[in-house]
């Protein structure tokens, strides 16, 4: 699973599933697995940056690399030394990030996601009020309740 594991310093913060790290001298952008965080110009994207730089800015920690993205960012779990307590799992409990479902169970984000919506904390707060990052990137700009009301009534010939 983990390919690597890496002590080292969190030096920035850039959004809310993003960190730059120090290793070895070497600075690595780091996209955190499993979860995709709120984009700035979004809704809760400062909040989200603001608690990930909360958790981890100047802190040493230990990160599991587990692969690279398509954008060549190194992928992977950040942890103070326990990977069941993780950042990762943290910012989905916070819910100050969202849980990818088919790769949650690594760090346990999708019991995290459940326990952040049932509380409405950070962004689970309007359930379904909010672009997901991931349809905003693409230049969605539904929420999910929106696409579920224009689905039905494609359906229902309205």
């Amino acid at each position: 699973m983990c390919s690597e594991r890496l002590r080292m310093a969190v030096v920035a913060v850039p959004d809310g599933d993003t960190v730059v790290v120090v290793a070895d001298g070497i600075a690595l952008r780091v996209r955190l697995h499993g979860i995709d965080a709120p984009e700035l110009d979004q809704p809760w994207g400062p909040e989200s940056r603001d608690a990930l730089a909360a958790l981890v800015l100047g802190r040493r920690l230990i990160l599991d690399v587990l692969d690279l993205d398509r954008y060549g960012r190194t992928v992977g779990i950040l942890h103070g030394g326990d990977p069941r307590r993780s950042v990762n799992k943290e910012m989905v409990e916070r819910g100050m990030a969202y849980n990818w479902p088919r790769y949650g169970m690594l760090y346990g984000g999708n019991n995290a996601q459940r326990r952040a919506r049932s509380k409405r904390v950070g962004l689970w707060e309007r359930f379904g009020g909010h672009v997901r990052p991931w349809s905003h990137r693409r230049g969605g700009t539904q929420t999910p309740i929106e696409f579920m009301k224009a689905s039905k009534e494609k359906v229902n010939g309205e």
